[in-house]
């Protein structure tokens, strides 16, 4: 059994559109120690309020806002805002779907600590990561 302080929880926004029971769900959990986690960073419905209520660990910013940050000026804003808003609410920060050196570059600029991506690390089998975990001697 993994002890609470090294157990995350990862959710995304839609999920707190379904009803009380799962807000309710997710703040016993955050009581219990267990670190949350909200996927897809702007693409639902979470509230300010929900966002302080609940105090997530790490907000994980919606792929599509990263993927126009260095082309559009809007989705430029709103990942710069919710960077500022994690960090002003002691929140961590990763970018989803970061594919470009630009969009890197970006999303450094910005202070954004973390980050997900083809750029970053391509895709990789199952078998081929389980090899990297454990290379055969010699």
């Amino acid at each position: 059994m993994l002890s609470p302080p090294v157990s995350e929880f990862e959710f995304s926004e839609t999920a707190l559109q379904q009803n009380q029971a799962s807000l309710d769900t997710l703040q016993t959990l955050h009581t219990l120690g267990i670190s949350l986690v909200v996927d897809y960073f702007g693409n639902g419905a979470m509230t300010l309020s929900q966002l302080k209520h609940l105090q997530p660990k790490r907000l994980k910013i919606d792929p599509a806002f990263v993927a126009e940050s260095v082309t559009n000026p809007d989705s430029a804003a709103i990942t710069r805002a919710i960077i500022a808003l994690a960090h002003t609410l002691d929140i961590s920060v990763v970018a989803l779907g970061v594919q470009t050196k630009e969009q890197l570059e970006f999303l450094k600029w910005e202070d954004c600590e973390l980050g997900q991506g083809d750029f970053l690390a391509p895709q990789t089998a199952a078998d081929d990561i389980a090899q990297l975990l454990n290379p055969s001697p010699g």
